[in-house]
């Protein structure tokens, strides 16, 4: 269904988020984790990656209240 689709989670850390990345995961999808928390962020991407044992998922910095930010990634 996902498979080789690149799917971008905004507030990918928190825990809905994180829920969403699973099901990607999951699915075969490559999933990037986008979340204005870098630490939480990057632990999240961290944790997943071993729990499911993939490499198809990614962090990106992130804060979808700033025009400047979303112009830079």
């Amino acid at each position: 269904m996902l498979k080789d689709k690149v799917v971008i989670v905004t507030g990918g850390a928190g825990l809905i988020g994180q829920e969403f990345i699973r099901a990607i995961i999951e699915n075969n999808g490559i999933a990037i984790i986008a979340d204005i928390n870098e630490s939480l962020g990057l632990s999240v991407k961290n944790e997943i990656s071993l729990e499911l044992n993939t490499t198809n998922i990614d962090f990106v910095k992130l804060d979808i209240t700033s025009k400047k930010s979303i112009i830079s990634c």
